[in-house]
């Protein structure tokens, strides 16, 4: 019972996303902006330091910046290959990019499934965080798949 709860929350909250990006579709870029901003600086000034901090126990704080480089750097080659990166002139419909988008997508929203239930095997009470944290996510991918499918001719 208690997982169709969870993904009747998640099919709600991601459809209360999409919803929102539909309403403010002539906002749409500040709104992703925004959640970019909020996303980076998350990462930048609480994620950063604090695997930094972990990570020194193991090698020195040069070594794990340089893995979070490298994550970075493969993550900005992945998006090049993959061609998920648009411009404002771009104009073109693109089917391939809007399939594999959709693609990845579901695969994040099947590895968030995956999480909770993990979250959930440590014991209940962080099942109910990790829970919490994916459904306060899935408003962001509701937003992120309404753009995805406006931007490709959907």
């Amino acid at each position: 019972m208690t997982v169709i709860l969870i993904a009747c929350a998640a099919f709600v909250v991601t459809f209360i996303g999409g919803s929102f990006a539909l309403k403010f579709r002539d906002k749409l870029h500040l709104i992703l902006g925004f959640s970019a901003g909020a996303v980076a600086g998350v990462a930048l000034f609480d994620l950063l330091p604090e695997a930094i901090d972990l990570g020194t126990k193991y090698h020195s704080a040069a070594t794990v910046a340089l893995f979070i480089a490298f994550g970075f750097f493969g993550y900005l080659i992945l998006d090049r290959l993959i061609l998920l990166h648009t411009h404002e002139e771009d104009d073109e419909v693109n089917v391939p990019r809007g399939f594999f988008g959709a693609l990845t997508l579901s695969a994040h929203s099947f590895l968030d499934g995956v999480a909770i239930g993990v979250g959930f095997q440590a014991s209940a009470a962080v099942g109910v965080i990790v829970t919490a944290a994916v459904l306060t996510h899935d408003f962001s991918d509701g937003i992120n798949t309404v753009n995805l499918i406006l931007r490709n001719g959907g």
